[in-house]
């Protein structure tokens, strides 16, 4: 089975070049990739979902902040066989 911290720090690369890229990307366009259809012989990444902290308060004038900063924590996939 293929690496996935190998699989994640190419995403973080590329989400680090572009940021909001990998926003963009479904099952289908993230195995087109080069670098991961490189680690990924056999498989296919399927249910991928990019997971960001948007963690809110709400303010006094009813409103709310994002305190999460929008930052990258991961990504959620799951590999199946071709």
């Amino acid at each position: 089975m293929p690496n996935r911290n190998e699989i994640n720090d190419v995403l973080r690369k590329l989400e680090k070049d572009n940021p909001g890229f990998v926003d963009k990307l479904n099952d289908r366009s993230v195995n087109e990739i080069r670098e991961i259809q490189s680690l990924l012989v056999g498989y296919r990444i399927t249910n991928f979902f990019v997971k960001r902290d948007n963690e809110t308060i709400p303010l006094a004038d009813g409103t709310t902040k994002n305190i999460g900063g929008n930052r990258l924590i991961g990504f959620s996939y799951d590999m199946t066989l071709r």
